[in-house]
């Protein structure tokens, strides 16, 4: 069962000078069932400081920024079921070369 909700995220600075791109993986290390993939978003431009609320499922963005499979068997974005006991992990990566 999947939560209701969205996700916004804002980039608070201190991506290092040279960054082609930006990587974002969402996933939940607490799952019952083990990780659970949320969210892969990847190729993001550097100069993409936030990401619009209500982006589509699709693979490949406006941006060129693309978004690879999750644990729910789909591209895009993934709502967490909300426990008391989640964490929910963001790795952020930032890419000199595409």
């Amino acid at each position: 069962m999947q939560g209701q909700g969205y996700f916004t995220f804002t980039f608070l600075g201190g991506i290092p000078a040279g960054t082609k791109s930006i990587s974002l993986i969402m996933d939940d290390p607490d799952c019952p069932e083990g990780t659970f993939v949320h969210w892969v978003l990847y190729n993001i431009p550097a100069g993409i400081l936030k990401l619009p609320k209500g982006m589509p499922r699709n693979k490949t963005l406006a941006d060129g920024s693309m978004q690879g499979m999750t644990d729910f068997g789909q591209p895009g974005y993934g709502v967490p079921v909300p426990r008391p006991e989640n964490l929910t992990g963001i790795i952020l990566r930032c890419m000199r070369w595409i």
